[in-house]
């Protein structure tokens, strides 16, 4: 498994607590040498099927002094390639000796990792219930989930429909438009309010996939109106088949890939 870039300063305790939550007891730890840590990650190379992670970090046999391991002017004198290589041989036989120590320290570390993640987790946790009344535990839908935590800096973003777009395109993992327009509930023109519609650009839905998404977008909706949205704009959001032409065929859904006259 090979780690990208964005992850060179993500530690192998946090990386491994994610993407192997189900592991944590069963990790073996090979410590390669800080030496390593100058142009690596500090998981060098993770193999799940074996439960191995190979660290950029020292282990106990770095931590022993030089002259337990090899004297001082071994590697002095004539036969320079034969003597380095029965040096690396040695080390290498050492550092699978020490493996098991290692393997302890680090499933160690990893489980403070999980603990202390958890604390961080319960206290944002509580901070929303305590001050915004908002109980996340109790919370099904994901993607209410996911804005939720955002709760406390809400404020920055009410009103900026630009950002909301990028907000609610980003959670949802769904291509978004914005369109401006105005709202009144009555004939009466002389009298609307503003109106703002982010449409979720979804294709190829048939009519039980639309309603099941519509169904879980309404509470994800609902948040983003109470909570990001001033008070005296309408806000929708909608599930839309963009560029589709009007059919007459079974798969019309109306304000999905097909509309009233009026609209």
């Amino acid at each position: 498994m090979k780690l990208q870039d964005n992850l060179s300063q993500v530690s192998a305790e946090m990386l491994l607590n994610y993407l192997y939550p189900e592991m944590a007891e069963d990790w073996k730890a090979l410590c390669k040498g800080t030496f390593y840590r100058n142009y690596n990650h500090d998981s060098l190379h993770i193999n799940e099927e074996l439960a191995e992670v190979e660290l950029s970090r020292d282990g106990i046999l770095d931590l022993l002094p030089q002259g337990l391991i090899s004297e001082t002017d071994e590697l002095k004198g004539r036969g320079f390639a034969g003597k380095y290589e029965a040096v690396e041989k040695r080390i290498n036989l050492l550092r699978e000796a020490f493996k098991p120590i290692d393997s302890f320290f680090f499933r160690q570390s990893l489980s403070i990792e999980k603990q202390v993640s958890e604390i961080l987790e319960d206290k944002s946790e509580n901070m929303l219930k305590e001050y915004f009344n908002f109980d996340l535990k109790a919370q099904s839908n994901k993607f209410v989930k996911k804005i939720a935590v955002l709760l406390p800096y809400i404020f920055q973003w009410k009103g900026d429909f630009a950002f909301i777009r990028k907000l609610i395109s980003t959670i949802t993992k769904t291509e978004t438009e914005m369109i401006f327009g105005d709202y009144s509930d009555s004939d009466n023109t002389r009298c609307f309010l503003p109106r703002v519609k982010y449409n979720l650009l979804v294709e190829g839905l048939n009519s039980n996939e639309y309603r099941e998404l519509s169904a879980e977008i309404k509470p994800f909706a609902d948040f983003v109106g109470d909570y990001l949205i001033p008070y005296e704009v309408v806000c929708e959001i909608s599930l839309k088949e963009h560029g589709k032409k009007f059919m007459t065929d079974n798969t019309v859904i109306l304000n999905y890939n097909a509309q009233t006259a009026a609209e």
